[in-house]
Parts: structure tokens; C-alpha cells; sequence
């Protein structure tokens, strides 16, 4: 139960570690993984580790992989290279203009 509990952690983590490298990419957000990305994601959760040294190696790889991410997203909001986010109250206002219109 232990092992299957860390797969499906790790399948999560892997998961948003995907769209946040695809972010910092300068790409959309997918609904879904495809090809790669998906194959490895699902054989982390439909094939838990059997051993600790298993699990250990896997979360070593994740913990890597999230190190890397962390980095690249401290430089990535110094150069100001992230996506803006959304101006929640001008997009009101401009679907309040539109709507106006109608």
C-alpha cells in the first residue's frame, strides 16, 4: 500500500514538473500529457516501485528534476520571462464592455 501511495505521489509531481517546464518552454499549459511524458507518468503509477532502493532511485530522479525546475524558475521571474497573469479586473471590464454592446 506504502508503494503505491509514493507512485501516485510521484505520478502528481512528475505531472506538474511536465507543465512547469512546458511553462518556462515559453508553451501552453497541455489538458494532457501526450507520447512520452504520458508513458513515463503512467508506468510510475500502474508500476510501483517493488523495492526500496527502487524508490529511492525514483525519488532521487524527481528530487533532480525539481531542483533543476526551482532554478530555472528563480531566473526565469529575475528576467521577468514568465507569462503575465491575468488582469482579473480588466478582463471584467472589457467582457462588461462587450456585453454592452450586444
Amino acid at each position: 500500500a506504502a508503494c503505491r501511495r509514493f507512485s501516485k505521489c510521484l505520478y502528481a509531481a512528475w505531472h506538474k514538473m511536465f507543465e512547469l517546464r512546458r511553462v518556462l518552454d515559453g508553451k501552453d499549459p497541455a489538458v494532457a500529457l501526450k507520447g512520452e511524458e504520458n508513458d513515463f507518468v503512467m508506468n510510475l503509477r500502474l508500476r510501483p516501485p517493488r523495492s526500496g532502493d527502487d524508490a529511492r532511485k525514483l525519488f532521487d530522479s524527481a528530487k533532480a528534476a525539481y531542483a533543476e525546475l526551482s532554478e530555472q524558475l528563480t531566473d526565469a521571474r529575475a528576467s521577468g520571462a514568465l507569462p503575465a497573469e491575468v488582469d482579473a479586473t480588466a478582463l471584467a471590464e472589457w467582457l462588461h464592455s462587450v456585453r454592452v454592446r450586444q
